[in-house]
């Protein structure tokens, strides 16, 4: 029994953006922090709004059926896409004495809206999967944890039953973030290598790439049942972060659940309990040289309490038992 279950006996939680596997748990509610928009014109009301001051307009206009019954919850959790103080404005507003946490789920952007310190004096607490981030802003340390619908669980049900071959080395699937020439020197070396990869780098919205960048680009993120599909065909999953990252976020927890290799560029792996040297490479420590043998060779099964440590049950145990 997870240490939530009974809390939620007495305490009724609501959580934005995320986290949708644990709505089936009563007490629980996962909802979108904004509603979906109507049109095009709402879209760019949206847009107009959120670059004016919030003391002369009401944005609440955009949040989700969360608004409608926000006095109702103890705790409140936001992952990540929050937009403004506006959102926290009108929930104490609404409801003065609940437990409102912050988390991130990305390394925080001094400059960025969303990092802590636009949130001061609004009694709001603060949690991030980065242990660099957590230590350098005094936040609270909740790894990642494998995230899925109802729809992605019943697509990788699908997939596994098919068993396809693994007809791929190494496989990535992820936005450009700054990171496009870091992959395409990494195809080459893979290619030098004979190395079967399948790498499908998403281009960053408005941003001019040169004819040379194109080719390596796609314009659209895959669905998650076709990633799903690519993940049983391929031996390794290619995690390469962002410059300064130090946490796991989605591809080394989808290793773990898919019973996968890791190749990585992030040195910090070797501190989670998944790490082993049979199914870890790290890119920039381990020789590339010893690439071929390191994917040849046999998958090094993993205890499923590995695997459990980083399921939304687990990470929602971190936000409510775990103290900065």
């Amino acid at each position: 029994m997870f240490a939530f279950e009974e809390y939620i006996k007495s305490h009724k939680i609501l959580i934005l953006n995320g986290a949708t596997q644990l709505s089936h748990y009563e007490n629980i509610v996962c909802d979108n922090c904004y509603r979906p928009f109507r049109n095009r014109w709402d879209k760019i009301q949206f847009k107009i709004y959120e670059h004016l001051p919030a003391t002369l307009l009401d944005r609440s206009r955009w949040y989700s059926l969360w608004k409608n019954h926000i006095a109702e919850y103890d705790t409140i959790i936001i992952i990540n896409n929050i937009r403004g103080r506006d959102v926290i404005e009108y929930m104490r507003s609404k409801n003065r004495h609940a437990q409102i946490i912050i988390y991130y789920e990305t390394t925080i952007d001094p400059s960025d809206r969303k990092a802590p310190q636009h949130y001061q004096g609004l009694g709001v607490e603060f949690s991030s999967f980065d242990k660099k981030d957590c230590a350098l802003w005094g936040l609270r340390y909740a790894p990642f944890f494998y995230c899925y619908n109802q729809a992605s669980l019943e697509s990788i049900r699908l997939v596994q039953k098919s068993s396809p071959p693994e007809d791929i080395d190494v496989f990535f699937v992820g936005y450009d973030k700054k990171r496009l020439h870091r992959l395409i020197a990494l195809q080459k070396d893979l290619e030098k290598l004979s190395v079967k990869h399948h790498m499908i780098i998403v281009q960053t919205p408005h941003h001019v790439y040169s004819p040379f960048d194109r080719p390596y680009l796609t314009e659209r993120f895959l669905p998650y049942e076709e990633i799903v599909d690519y993940l049983y065909r391929s031996k390794c999953i290619l995690d390469f972060v962002e410059e300064g990252q130090t946490g796991i976020t989605l591809r080394p927890m989808e290793a773990v659940w898919f019973q996968k290799k890791l190749i990585t560029n992030n040195p910090d792996v070797i501190h989670y309990d998944f790490y082993c040297p049979e199914n870890v490479f790290i890119l920039g420590q381990d020789k590339l040289s010893t690439l071929n043998a390191f994917i040849d060779a046999p998958y090094r099964p993993l205890p499923i309490e590995v695997a459990q440590n980083y399921t939304a049950e687990a990470w929602l145990d971190r936000m409510l038992t775990q103290q900065l």
